[in-house]
């Protein structure tokens, strides 16, 4: 079987990214109230407030997945019932893993700090083929074995679009810690108390918050030691919106101490990576995506 290319792939979750962008403007302007109703499918998180919308975009993404590409494609994510099993390894078709929808919850309170994710790769081949995150910006973001890549939003209406640039990090360059900007997924209360309760964590962040204080001596009241000017952020927002950022500088690290879905890490990591960034388990132990 002839495997779809990297650019057909690509172009193809592109426009998806891009329609469901543009579909969620509509939700948040109002204009679609039934994707905001909260009967859920069995299968899902029903402490999500993901509705309706989750569907709607899954459809969007099915149905121009399976009108390019047919029976040459398989497709995973998390709005599918049926996950990769312990046969998936032997698959030698394309398969893409979808979110069509990543961060529904941000999306239906109108926040912007969604995005719809996919990629693309062979498993019996151990070969990524392509990633695409559409940001809520408008800004798409894409990785294949050339390199990560920007295709920017459109500037202003009747402008054309900017071209699309390269992406680079360096991971040799030297970042303090306490000069970062580290992103975690800690929105629900398990998540958040992995990292409240974590000796480490708690450790590092007093050492911090000691350093930002300023000392008096307790006789005449007099600073003795000036706060220092620490840039250090935590932001308790994860996986491929965070991941994503990486490469411009906007993001220094993302992590998690929980287990994470194939679609909540794999797009983000490989455009990370393939922009630069490091991949790693909690230990250290470098993980390789491609």
């Amino acid at each position: 079987m002839k495997f779809p290319n990297e650019r057909e792939l690509r172009e193809v979750a592109i426009l998806i990214a891009q329609t469901v962008i543009d579909t969620s403007r509509l939700i948040a302007e109002g204009q679609l109230p039934h994707l905001l109703k909260r009967d859920q499918p069995d299968f899902k998180d029903p402490n999500n407030r993901t509705l309706a919308i989750d569907q709607y975009a899954r459809s969007i993404a099915l149905t121009a997945l399976k009108l390019n590409f047919g029976d040459k494609i398989v497709i995973y994510g998390e709005e599918e019932e049926a996950q990769p099993g312990k046969h998936f390894a032997e698959i030698n078709k394309v398969v893409a893993i979808i979110d069509p929808v990543d961060g529904t919850d941000l999306l239906a309170r109108d926040f912007s700090n969604w995005v719809s994710a996919m990629i693309f790769f062979i498993p019996k081949q151990k070969k990524i083929i392509s990633a695409v995150i559409g940001h809520a910006s408008g800004d798409i973001y894409y990785a294949s074995g050339a390199g990560a890549f920007i295709r920017p939003r459109v500037a202003a209406k009747g402008k054309m679009k900017n071209h699309d640039r390269k992406l680079l990090r360096d991971s040799d360059k030297i970042i303090e810690l306490c000069n970062s900007a580290i992103c975690f997924y800690g929105q629900k209360p398990k998540n958040f108390l992995n990292m409240a309760e974590h000796k480490g964590f708690l450790s590092a962040m007093q050492g911090f918050k000691k350093r930002m204080s300023e000392i008096k001596d307790e006789g005449s009241g007099k600073v003795i030691k000036a706060k220092e000017q620490l840039e250090i952020r935590l932001y308790n927002f994860g996986g491929n919106p965070m991941m994503v950022r990486i490469p411009s500088g906007a993001v220094d690290a993302v992590f998690s101490l929980g287990n994470t879905e194939l679609h909540d890490v794999l797009p983000g990591a490989y455009v990370a990576v393939q922009a630069g960034a490091v991949f790693t388990d909690l230990a250290g132990n470098t993980i390789n995506p491609i």
